[in-house]
């Protein structure tokens, strides 16, 4: 789930729907598309992410993220990383499994889940919702 509607470079609107979080709340989705951003210098591209502003920050799902090809989340005593097939990124598990990332001026990695299977990109516990 991405909130920054300027990170999107591909967008669809998604009028009536909407996403359940962990907490069973309801929160209006407002599009469905392509973003573009940076994680720790390293630019990346998502297909198929949810636009929900409501959150402080967006959530990326290490389920759906592991279904991408050539992408993992590994976790061991010696910590915890995001690999992409052309790099590895480590996730700072202090308080929250964080990621420090900003949107950037040009895009040089893509990923598509259309690719490896139908996948959306939100939490194991957040569920997307059409009303129609």
């Amino acid at each position: 789930m991405f909130l920054y509607l300027d990170a999107f470079i591909s967008y669809k609107e998604t009028p009536s729907s909407y996403v359940i979080l962990a907490d069973k709340s309801k929160v209006p989705c407002l599009g469905l598309g392509i973003v573009s951003f940076s994680l720790s210098g390293k630019s990346v591209v998502l297909h198929d992410v949810l636009h929900v502003p409501t959150p402080r920050s967006p959530l990326l799902s290490v389920q759906c993220f592991c279904h991408l090809q050539g992408c993992s989340f590994l976790v061991d005593n010696t910590g915890c990383f995001l690999t992409f097939p052309q790099f590895i990124l480590p996730v700072d598990d202090t308080s929250d499994y964080t990621i420090m990332g900003s949107p950037p001026h040009q895009s040089s990695v893509k990923f598509d889940s259309r690719l490896t299977g139908l996948v959306t990109m939100v939490s194991g516990n957040t569920w997307f919702q059409n009303q129609h």
